[in-house]
């Protein structure tokens, strides 16, 4: 039971009776105990001073016909101190800031100095993120608390700056390019189109991309060409979910197997002729697919496909049962012991995520395969 809560309405019914005296107490009093505990509940790391100087803010604010539970007594609480922790806290970081700042400037690499404001101001709030006076035993330990966390959060986030050359990170680049300036992108595009005459070749060989009847050197060439018009017109996608370097090893992956589903006709016996995913779907004749590549790459993008569920694993059975030992609709259906009308469903509802896969994972356009 709320005892509070219920002094507190016995002494409403008191005082709406005729001739009752006036009470000397305020909602303060009645719910002092509850306030207190709730301060040590919700701030528990308060150093004894604070939490004194909270309750005497939290004693000027609180409501005088506050009547509640003790869940609604918390919420008043969290409602008055927050603002006033907050308070507080900006109200000594703006006293002592200054003191930090020149730390902070000679701290910053000179690959960053060209961007000292953009850089000081990020510094500074990794700063005040861990900046909790209010925890700390008095006002007086400030400065050297103060120090003491620049000491530790400064030295890492700079080393996160720069390469091993003293260069500003790729991911950096990009980072300042977003913040507005501009000419970041123009040096991230700059270093790559240097790079990307390394790079590119060695994926290429490590995934063996380059078609044996391709100039393995050209065919880098051309593929890291189309890697730079890639990167001018992507950059906005990049979202540091990897390192810069292996976003566009990725796209080099890609434009690699692009160019070669392009170049894969160009043999001593004349132009291949391919069919296109779309005639591969709906061919009514002969649906096995004889091709030995064509086979592996649709082999790779169904067990991918399957790894998506069990509705998945089915419609890839199905597939494979068609495209590979030539079965009819029925045969399917008696294997996967289900009905035809089962069958035409997986065929239909799952051959748009096999296609995205095609394109995504092997740079096909859909009319290519």
């Amino acid at each position: 039971m709320d005892l509070c809560g219920v002094n507190h309405k016995l002494w409403q019914n008191c005082a709406m009776a005729p001739g009752a005296p006036q009470p000397s107490f305020s909602s303060w009093e009645l719910y002092q105990k509850q306030i207190i505990q709730a301060v040590k509940t919700i701030y528990p790391h308060l150093s004894s001073e604070n939490r004194d100087l909270l309750l005497e803010e939290i004693k000027r604010n609180f409501p005088a016909d506050f009547v509640g539970d003790t869940r609604a007594v918390l919420a008043a609480v969290n409602r008055l101190a927050d603002p006033l922790i907050s308070e507080r806290r900006r109200h000594h970081w703006e006293e002592h800031k200054a003191s930090i700042l020149p730390k902070i400037r000679e701290a910053i690499p000179a690959a960053a100095r060209e961007f000292e404001i953009h850089y000081t101001t990020q510094l500074l709030n990794q700063v005040f993120d861990r900046f909790n006076p209010e925890t700390w035993p008095s006002g007086d330990v400030i400065p050297e608390k103060l120090k003491a966390i620049v000491d530790e959060v400064v030295p890492t986030a700079v080393a996160q700056l720069t390469t091993g050359d003293g260069e500003l990170r790729e991911e950096e680049l990009v980072r300042l390019y977003r913040a507005g300036y501009g000419k970041c992108r123009t040096i991230l595009l700059e270093r790559y189109a240097t790079k990307l005459h390394d790079l590119t070749p060695r994926i290429i060989h490590k995934k063996d991309l380059c078609p044996s009847v391709e100039d393995a050197t050209q065919f880098a060439k051309d593929v890291a060409q189309d890697v730079s018009l890639k990167l001018l017109e992507e950059l906005d996608s990049y979202n540091f979910e990897s390192k810069f370097e292996t976003w566009v090893g990725t796209i080099i992956e890609n434009e690699a197997r692009t160019r070669a589903r392009k170049l894969f006709g160009r043999s001593k016996h004349g132009k291949r002729e391919f069919l296109s995913f779309e005639e591969w779907r709906h061919q009514p004749i002969d649906p096995v697919i004889h091709d030995r590549e064509h086979r592996e790459i649709l082999r790779k993008a169904l067990q991918k496909h399957r790894a998506g569920g069990a509705h998945n694993a089915k419609s890839a059975d199905a597939i494979e049962l068609r495209y590979y030992e030539d079965l009819d609709t029925p045969e399917v259906a008696e294997r996967l012991r289900t009905t035809r009308s089962y069958v035409y469903r997986l065929f239909s509802d799952d051959y748009p995520e096999i296609r995205r896969i095609l394109i995504k994972d092997f740079g096909l356009t859909g009319a290519d395969l």
